[in-house]
């Protein structure tokens, strides 16, 4: 997979969830695409998390309060973007929550994660590859 050895986590700021599986139809739009998340449990985003990760992305604007407001210390809030900043030309503001759009509402957070995701690779790669 594009030779990348990175560790990705997913983790939310509310407590509500802590443990549980992902939203079955999150699973199910998953595993339309070939991928299998049922093992993933939901966890609370911790200060720590800003000395384990170089980048922290956040889905929309109170997300992103929240996580900044708990940097351990000043320095480390650079590590923080919203996921849709890293697309060039897009019509969101921020990842819309699927909760309330059936599964046409999971299908679309699916595909513009996915196009966020390839954004990152692609910013990516080019530093990979001079540093060879």
């Amino acid at each position: 997979m594009q030779g990348l050895d990175w560790m990705i986590d997913s983790s939310g700021t509310g407590h509500w969830h802590i443990g549980e599986s992902p939203d079955p139809r999150t699973l199910k739009i998953a595993k339309r695409y070939g991928i299998d998340i049922g093992s993933q449990r939901a966890r609370q985003f911790k200060r720590e998390d800003y000395l384990q990760f170089d980048l922290i992305l956040t889905a929309d604007d109170e997300v992103h309060r929240e996580v900044l407001s708990l940097a351990p210390e000043q320095a480390l809030t650079s590590r923080v973007r919203t996921m849709v900043s890293l697309l060039d030309d897009t019509q969101y503001r921020e990842v819309p929550d699927p909760w309330y759009g059936g599964e046409k509402g999971f299908e679309e957070v699916y595909r513009l994660l996915d196009e966020i995701c390839d954004a990152l690779i692609a910013r990516v790669i080019p530093c990979n590859e001079s540093a060879r």
